[in-house]
Order: structure tokens, then C-alpha cells, then sequence
């Protein structure tokens, strides 16, 4: 089953490719980065993310790029009531989490020298799988920059983040640089980790398509969870895992 849902996410995003005269990202989003909003009021957001849990190296062809292994998934649900205010929830299915979260953020234009910012909070409640242990919860106040289109191809998307529960700074830095009218390569760094126990920075690197009211993407990462919470957090695998997204936006 989890090689027809990877072979069918490919077929699209191959698609996508192919109606590229159609084409119009939204926002110049990136995986996990918070990004501040360029939608209008009146726009609903669903996304569902992968992040399989077999390295890509392992077995290759017999495991698939380790689709084999299952996936920890994403989803989410994210409004515009009002243009600049966005508000949303989200569900992660992990393999030995289930987490919830709500958010809201608001994004403010800075036309001179051309950047935007947005700033958020997200509420998390969390329990562990098969465990006693009581439901925890914590929030996680984030601040984004994303500069306009440099040389109308790159566009560079700055996070800072403070976790209350680790009650530390947490930092991430992503690059997105226009290959085509659909598509474009991405990367995401985490230098900044909000949990020493994980004693790898995070990273995510790969492709995105769009077409109209879609983005498409397939990537690589050394995290297995998605979020800009838990890439902020750290890896504790140096391994890579395959990954996918797809946004759709919606208008009411």
C-alpha cells in the first residue's frame, strides 16, 4: 500500500510538471519553515505530509527508498479569516507519538527594503504511544523573515523559535531558488537545536512543483518528523529519508 501512495505522489508531481503553463504558487512556502502568509482573506489550506521512516540507503531497491518502513504523517488545516491573520490545526500521526496542535500568526509587509514577517504561536498536546504517561503539552512562539524574490529567483526564509517546555532559542534557515514557471529546488538548515539530546542539526533539501492552487513537493531529510517544531528540536540520525507534501489551497 505505501508503494502505490509514493508511486501515485510521483505520478503527480510528475504531472504538475506537464501543466506548467497553468502554474501559480500561492506562497513561496518551503516543508517546514513557517513562511508568513501571501494569501488573501477567505483562503482554507490543507496539507498532508510523509517523512518515511527507512533510510533511503537501506536496501534500496527491495525497501523502496524505505517506503518499505512505514511513515510518521502529517496533517493540517490552515485558514485566512482575515487577510495577514492566518489560524490552523494540526494532527501528527507519529510512530510512537500522536500529537495535536493549534496556531495562529500574523504577517506583517515591510515594502522597503521588500521583506515580510510573520509571528506565531503553536500549542502542542502530545501523548506517547502505548504508555501511562499523562498527555503533555507546550507551546512554541516562532518569529519568520522571507525576503522578496532576489534576482526574481532566489527567495531566502529565516526562522527563530522559543519552546517552553525546553525553554530554549531554536533556529532554522531555508533557501528556495526559481528553476522554472513550476519548479523549483529547496533546502532547510536547523542549526540551532532546541534538544541536545539530538545530536544532529536538521536538514531537508528537494523539489517543488505547483500548478494552480497546488504545491508539490519531494525531498530528502535526516529528521523522520515533520514540523518546524521537531526539525527544530534535532535529528538523532545522520541517515537520509524520503519524504513528501502536498498543499492544497482552497477559497471560500
Amino acid at each position: 500500500m505505501k508503494k502505490q501512495v509514493l508511486s501515485a505522489f510521483v505520478a503527480v508531481f510528475l504531472l504538475g510538471l506537464a501543466f506548467h503553463q497553468d502554474s501559480r504558487a500561492y506562497e513561496r512556502s518551503l516543508v517546514n519553515l513557517l513562511t508568513p502568509t501571501q494569501l488573501d482573506a477567505r483562503h482554507l489550506e490543507f496539507s498532508i505530509q510523509h517523512h518515511f521512516l527507512g533510510p533511503v540507503s537501506e536496501d534500496p531497491l527491495e525497501n523502496l527508498l524505505g517506503v518499505h518502513w512505514g511513515a510518521n504523517i502529517g496533517l493540517s488545516l490552515r485558514a485566512v479569516p482575515v487577510k495577514r491573520l492566518d489560524v490552523w490545526g494540526s494532527h501528527l500521526i507519529l510512530n510512537m507519538e500522536k500529537v495535536y496542535g493549534l496556531g495562529a500568526g500574523y504577517t506583517v509587509a515591510v515594502p522597503n527594503p521588500g521583506f515580510s514577517m510573520k509571528f506565531a504561536a503553536e500549542w502542542f498536546h502530545a501523548k506517547r504511544k502505548f504508555s501511562k504517561d499523562e498527555w503533555q503539552s507546550n507551546l512554541l512562539f516562532v518569529a519568520g523573515l522571507q525576503t522578496r524574490p532576489l534576482f526574481r529567483k532566489w527567495s531566502v526564509l529565516l526562522n527563530a523559535g522559543f519552546d517552553t517546555d525546553a525553554e530554549k532559542m531554536g533556529a532554522g534557515i531555508g533557501l528556495l531558488w526559481q528553476w522554472s514557471k513550476s519548479l523549483s529546488l529547496w533546502s532547510e538548515y536547523y542549526p540551532v537545536r532546541l534538544y541536545e539530546d539530538l545530536d544532529h542539526d536538521s536538514y531537508a533539501l528537494g523539489l517543488k512543483a505547483v500548478t494552480y492552487g497546488h504545491h508539490f513537493f519531494l525531498f530528502v531529510s535526516n529528521n523522520t518528523a515533520p514540523g518546524v517544531f521537531r526539525m527544530m528540536a534535532g535529528s538523532g540520525s545522520g541517515d537520509l529519508y524520503l519524504g513528501f507534501k502536498i498543499q492544497r489551497d482552497f477559497e471560500w
